[in-house]
């Protein structure tokens, strides 16, 4: 049977082909109107289901209540942060060395320990940053549910991440987060939109390039575990202006 709902929306589609998108708006029985012009997810979701209830849908940012039974380990250390080394594709993760002399400062500014968090495949980047890295750090990196990820982010101080769903876990669990972002898809999941009256705690940095918005179909060569050149070229710097204000004094 033929599914009853479907968006049509060149933004929507930002993954398909033209003719993919010709095709598959065929087998729906309705489309709901959306606008042409860029939006970021949120704001087409909520287009999106105003369509579906017939009214206007109030956008909201992300929110999950963190429940106690979710905890992982009894942390010794109150204070703490997390890393998120790992991207859904090789050219989307700020390199390793990076994330590393990041930990040295934060640690060198406040004492915390860190934990690496991911899916399984990144635990060898955990371990590799702990090689190059002197200061304290913990890999659990695929050792952990998402309900159990969630309340390791949102009893840590900050994350540090790239673009990635663990961005926005820790921003839904209110914890400050400062992401490195590519260019691939630039305003489509962030940053996020100003919402009149709210706050959120997702910091983003960012290289831009004139390619920007190639959807990670990078025009540069790129060798095997390489980062794009707009994900390389994000400074360390540039990513410490914003963690530091968010370290205590």
């Amino acid at each position: 049977s033929k599914a009853s709902l479907k968006v049509s929306s060149v933004g929507d589609m930002s993954n398909q082909n033209w003719l993919k998108k010709t095709l598959s708006d065929g087998w729906h029985t309705e489309l709901i109107p959306a606008s042409l012009e860029s939006l970021t997810e949120l704001e087409r979701n909520a287009e999106f289901f105003s369509g579906i209830l017939q009214k206007k849908y109030v956008l909201k940012y992300p929110k999950i209540e963190v429940l106690e039974s979710w905890e992982i380990i009894k942390c010794k250390k109150k204070e703490f942060y997390v890393l998120s080394l790992g991207a859904s594709e090789n050219c989307r993760a700020w390199p390793v060395s990076f994330y590393g002399e990041i930990a040295k400062r934060i640690y060198k500014n406040t004492g915390w320990h860190g934990f690496v968090c991911g899916v399984e495949k990144d635990f060898i980047l955990g371990e590799q940053i702990k090689k190059i890295c002197h200061a304290p750090l913990e890999n659990y990196a695929g050792r952990t549910s998402l309900r159990e990820l969630a309340w390791l982010l949102e009893k840590s101080q900050i994350l540090i991440c790239n673009e990635s769903g663990a961005a926005h876990i820790a921003t839904a669990v209110g914890t400050s987060t400062v992401s490195i972002v590519g260019g691939g898809h630039f305003g489509r999941f962030v940053p996020y939109p100003k919402i009149r009256g709210y706050n959120n705690k997702l910091e983003i940095v960012f290289h831009e390039m004139v390619c920007y918005g190639c959807n990670w179909e990078c025009i540069y060569p790129l060798k095997n575990n390489e980062p794009a050149p707009c994900v390389a070229n994000v400074k360390v710097d540039s990513v410490w202006k914003k963690v530091k204000p968010l370290l205590p004094c």
